[in-house]
């Protein structure tokens, strides 16, 4: 949802975004334009709940780097904060322990759609992962039980893979690991 403000000069930079109230909604701001998102609802959370589980199991045992996910303020650049549904970040990119954000393009973004975000995730943001350089994104639509997988080629990602219903997802990033998707919808 597009946040109207009263203030016409765009675009909105960090600085004024950190000036946000912290009301618990979650705001972006994606090519100069305020944006919040409302609170995801439960299937949102428990697919999330499940896919970091999932990856938890796969990355660190063999501490290949830290999953993160929302709210967590990713600065591509002074227009473009955006708070991932959820992140992996390569050990050389993990951030210092007193970091307030993360300024590097993550490795891995992953989305699951809402109703509410839906557009927002697999048009504007998808197109703002690949112009940063985010070389994997994920979309999850929990409830059409879907599973994209996308690969940055060049300027564009392409789609490395789509799984649903039952079946299960694999990433080039985590090579071995399979994401049995009943794990995600049941």
């Amino acid at each position: 949802m597009k946040v109207t403000t009263t203030r016409p000069a765009l675009p909105m930079t960090y600085d004024e975004y950190a000036l946000l109230p912290q009301d618990r909604n979650r705001y972006e701001i994606l090519d100069g334009e305020l944006y919040m998102t409302p609170s995801p609802d439960y299937l949102h959370q428990l697919v999330l709940y499940r896919l970091v589980a999932i990856l938890s199991a796969y990355v660190e045992p063999r501490e290949l780097g830290q999953l993160l996910f929302a709210p967590m303020d990713v600065l591509l650049d002074e227009i473009n904060i955006v708070q991932p549904d959820l992140l992996f970040l390569s050990r050389l990119k993990i951030p210092s322990r007193g970091a307030k954000n993360i300024r590097v393009a993550p490795d891995l973004v992953v989305e699951i759609l809402s109703p509410s975000s839906a557009e927002q995730d697999r048009v504007n943001k998808k197109r703002i992962y690949a112009r940063h350089g985010v070389p994997h994104y994920w979309i999850v639509d929990p409830n059409d039980r879907i599973f994209e997988v996308y690969e940055l080629a060049g300027a564009e990602y392409r789609l490395a893979g789509s799984s649903s219903g039952d079946g299960s997802a694999t990433s080039s990033l985590f090579p071995g690991l399979t994401i049995p998707l009943v794990r995600l919808w049941s």
